[in-house]
């Protein structure tokens, strides 16, 4: 007997190999599964411990559990017959249903289809950080609770009569941050509901939410002692920054109270900063320009301003810090002029200068040719080190008169299309600009060199950059008069040498100095404002030829890049501020554009662009300033045939403000920007001056 039954043991051992598989292969010990408890729960984020049932569990030496392929966590076999885990996510943080799959050593895999489901029974907000936000809102918050979304995905949360923003769910769905929104009208003054929108089911968060907030957008901030034009309009740093300067309090420039300001807005808290000197918290930088103290932008952290200088004399001011803790670093440089400096790259600057023998213009009569300074700073120092760049002790030969003139209008402030090649323009030897012996003049800094082509005659002003070995502008031709049949385009290429090359423009468009009757379209394309009735595009401009399309009215051109322009004109009564006026967007490399209607638009204001939109600021239907009915415009003008009016802001939303029609919009972050306003008294430079924060 005892060997009958060792040998039927003997047979019966190879069946039970096969047989004990479970359904997933080798191991020597089937087992089953039969149920999960709880099936159930409402927690997208997991980690609920749940008791699985079935046979053989410590035979079969169960090791691992996954739900829908994520594995759960902690599992603990009990007994031959219970074990448990704690869930893990749901899959991609969405509700579902999924199979539960149990894997062990002995005896391989079981599963149960569409055994666990995760149900969510919507967001569960528990508390909200801050609960009181400032006046303009557009702070951080943070808001916890279970279910907030879907995991590693977005929510929108909506603060009741003051907006919605869309914030950013963490992994596990338990926080929600975003950035407050600022009102585009009047909030109540209590406290406010906050409302999380998963995109499924809403849920409001516990508690009051409280913005002491009593105007409306857009908003004024006082920033007394501005001035209309260049001075103080505001330049952008980064999304959220912007830097303009002040004349202080007194209201007169060139003393020691001039301020520099740095605008922190959305999407942080709005503040207005002044720059204080190195060394002398509390106190200004003073002794700024009326007419060029423009930022000129370094980076996001830093810029450059001229200074009349105190005692020192002339120089220029430096930034660093501007977007945490900005401070002012004062350098004096001898026989500085009073043109605009240009930022020449992420730590380079260039300015025209009377140099070392105190003489502008030709070389002959003594002048040494040091007509032009390029300077580099090491940010990384405290205080930043500066360097001169180039060759000659930093003088960078200029040969033949610098145009000394104040003003952007100024065509010899120096300019690079890639930070080591820089371009100026020159008056030539009899110190006229913009007549037949003008120059163009390059410096490679790093090699120190310099490369002059004489014949580029009659320039209305800088060209513009199509890359780094091409420039184009128009010229106004050897009768030195822009706006008749000789105008040129003239368009300079670098190959071994710079060479210049002149098409004719026909009848090109004169424009007020600060208007630009050319722009950039992108990719080699430049476009040009010719003959009251055209534009002319130009996709390969050393070829010279050109496609014409038709335009009633002088045009003003703003650049939106990668082939695309925007253009307002009066319209085929080629009278502004009338009904027919017209938005124009052209697509450069297609060289079509399209129209669309923008009645009683203002000619003469200087036009401004983010990546998707052009803005404007329009007298209304009364055709005058400063009036009631004035309106700031935003046109959305992405996709060709889309150039339409996205938003009209009634200025006298704001009445405490009024605004010249010619002060530009600047965008300074996504769906911001800033105007400049005189306030109710209608005078720059007083007390009252005041920045709108326009929200679009």
């Amino acid at each position: 007997m005892r060997i009958s039954c060792w040998l039927l043991t003997c047979a019966v051992v190879p069946i039970l190999l096969v047989a004990g598989c479970g359904g997933g292969g080798g191991g020597g010990v089937s087992f089953t599964l039969a149920a999960i408890d709880p099936a159930v729960s409402d927690d997208l984020a997991g980690g609920d411990t749940v008791t699985i049932t079935g046979t053989n569990f410590v035979s079969a030496e169960v090791v691992s559990v996954t739900f829908g392929g994520v594995a759960a966590t902690n599992p603990v076999v009990l007994s031959e017959t219970e074990m448990t885990v704690q869930t893990p996510p749901a899959p991609g943080g969405v509700p579902q249903s999924v199979t539960v799959v149990v894997t062990s050593t002995r005896g391989g895999t079981e599963q149960i289809d569409d055994g666990y489901t995760y149900a969510s029974s919507g967001p569960n907000p528990l508390t909200i950080s801050p609960a009181s936000f400032t006046p303009t809102g557009a702070e951080d918050f943070t808001i916890t609770g279970t279910n907030l979304g879907p995991l590693g995905g977005q929510s929108t949360v909506i603060f009741a009569g003051v907006g919605s923003v869309t914030g950013d769910v963490s992994a596990n769905g338990q926080t929600l941050t975003g950035r407050a929104p600022v009102s585009n009208g009047v909030p109540p003054a209590g406290p406010i509901t906050v409302t999380v929108d998963t995109g499924a089911a809403t849920a409001d968060v516990p508690g009051p939410v409280t913005y002491p907030f009593t105007g409306p957008l857009p908003m004024a901030t006082g920033v007394p002692g501005q001035t209309q034009g260049n001075a103080s309009q505001p330049v952008r740093l980064a999304d959220g920054f912007a830097a303009l300067c002040t004349c202080g309090l007194n209201g007169t420039w060139g003393d020691a109270d001039d301020d520099i300001r740095i605008v922190r807005g959305p999407p942080n808290a709005v503040q207005i900063l002044s720059v204080p000197p190195r060394g002398a918290p509390g106190t200004v930088v003073g002794f700024l320009s009326a007419t060029n103290s423009v930022p000129a932008v370094l980076g996001p952290d830093a810029f450059c301003v001229y200074t009349i200088g105190a005692a020192a004399g002339p120089g220029y001011v430096l930034v660093t810090n501007a977007r945490t803790a900005p401070v002012a670093d004062i350098f004096a440089h001898p026989f500085i002029n009073a043109a605009p400096i240009a930022a020449l790259g992420p730590s380079r600057i260039g300015f025209m200068t009377a140099g070392m023998d105190t003489l502008f213009g030709p070389l002959a009569g003594g002048n040494l040719g040091d007509d032009l300074m390029v300077m580099d700073f090491n940010l990384a120092l405290t205080p930043p080190a500066v360097t001169i760049a180039g060759g000659g002790a930093g003088r960078v030969p200029l040969a033949g008169h610098a145009d000394v003139t104040p003003g952007l209008a100024n065509f010899t402030i120096p300019f690079t299309a890639d930070g080591d090649t820089v371009i100026v323009m020159g008056s030539g030897a009899d110190a006229v600009p913009r007549n037949a012996d003008d120059t163009f003049t390059s410096v490679i800094l790093s090699a120190g060199t310099g490369f002059l082509r004489v014949g580029s005659p009659f320039l209305l002003g800088r060209p513009i950059a199509l890359s780094a070995t091409l420039f184009a502008a128009p010229g106004a031709g050897p009768n030195g008069t822009f706006g008749n049949n000789d105008d040129t385009l003239e368009v300079y290429s670098y190959g071994a040498v710079w060479t210049a090359t002149t098409f004719s423009l026909g009848q090109a468009i004169s424009f007020p100095a600060a208007v630009v009757p050319y722009a950039r379209a992108g990719n080699g394309i430049v476009v040009v404002v010719a003959a009251p009735t055209a534009i002319l595009v130009y996709t390969n401009p050393l070829q010279g030829s050109n496609t014409t399309i038709p335009f009633a009215g002088t045009a003003l051109l703003a650049s939106l890049g990668n082939g695309e322009l925007v253009a307002f004109g009066p319209g085929f009564d080629l009278t502004v501020r009338t009904g027919d006026d017209v938005a124009f967007h052209i697509d450069g490399a297609a060289a079509q554009g399209a129209f669309s209607l923008v009645p009683n638009h203002f000619q003469a204001i200087a036009l401004l662009t983010d990546a998707d939109r052009a803005f404007a600021i329009s007298p209304g239907g009364d055709g005058v300033f400063q009036t009631a009915d004035d309106v700031f415009e935003v046109f959305q003008v992405r996709a060709l045939g889309a150039a339409r009016s996205a938003t009209r802001l009634p200025i006298s939303a704001l009445p405490a403000a009024r605004v010249m029609g010619t002060v530009p919009f600047v965008p300074i972050g996504p769906g911001w920007g800033l105007l400049q306003s005189t306030g109710t008294n209608t005078i720059w430079g007083d007390l009252d001056d005041q920045l709108i924060l326009v929200d679009y």
